[in-house]
């Protein structure tokens, strides 16, 4: 989670205002998802705030953050 969590806060930072960028919508759902969540909250996300937006074990989170 933590690679796709840099992936996704890095193109947050560099392109929230730029809804064009073809980057954003080469997005995997999920990753958009949080994309959006980020933007939202506009500060880090905790691990337990992403298990309920997924609605998901903290255990899949983790591993969905390794690949």
């Amino acid at each position: 989670m933590t690679l796709t969590y840099e992936k996704v806060t890095n193109l947050a930072k560099r392109f929230a205002n730029n809804e064009q960028d073809t980057r954003v919508g080469n997005l995997e759902p999920n990753e958009k998802t949080l994309l959006r969540f980020i933007i939202e909250k506009k500060r880090p996300v905790k691990l337990k705030e992403i298990v309920a937006i997924f609605q998901a074990h903290p255990r899949t989170i983790s591993k969905w953050a390794e690949h």
